[in-house]
């Protein structure tokens, strides 16, 4: 699928005409996320949040993805993009003030419970323990982060298979 790792971190149905939208093939199916899998994505999405947000968000967790060695992840899953990594957010109108700010992802990440980490990190692939060590192990913080991020996008990747 076109733009895979984005349109399950993303997980909405396209919606034309808003700020930072990329493409989302047409045949994607919102999948139902499951209680553990929802706090984590609404730590690092939003809560209650509109698309505009989740727009700006998504492209923030992109492009870190996108700049560090952890993009193989993300073109592993399918090496087709159609958006550009980017730090440009001059589509947005000014930045959001609801969302937690990426440098603190970390710490309101770490007060989840153990249970719920130790789930999100427990893909049937063999990555799992990878985004682990970014997530636990790794000193810079797009690490931590990208390595709970896509230890999410796994998770929705199996999602998508269960349905």
């Amino acid at each position: 699928m076109i733009n895979h790792s984005r349109t399950l971190l993303l997980n909405a149905l396209p919606a034309p005409g808003i700020a930072g939208e990329e493409y989302i093939p047409p045949e994607y199916k919102v999948r139902t996320v499951p209680p553990y899998l929802d706090q984590i994505r609404k730590i690092l999405i939003g809560n209650n949040v509109n698309r505009e947000v989740q727009n700006y968000r998504v492209r923030q967790l992109m492009t870190l993805l996108h700049s560090t060695s952890l993009s193989k992840y993300v073109y592993t899953m399918d090496p087709r993009v159609t958006y550009w990594p980017t730090i440009d957010m001059q589509c947005f109108k000014k930045e959001p003030v609801t969302l937690v700010p990426l440098p603190k992802l970390p710490t309101v990440l770490t007060e989840i419970a153990d249970a719920e980490l130790i789930t999100l990190f427990s893909t049937r692939d063999n990555v799992a323990t990878t985004f682990w060590e970014y997530w636990h192990e790794h000193k810079q913080l797009q690490y931590q982060i990208g390595g709970v991020t896509l230890a999410l996008i796994y998770q929705m990747d199996e999602l998508n298979e269960l349905e």
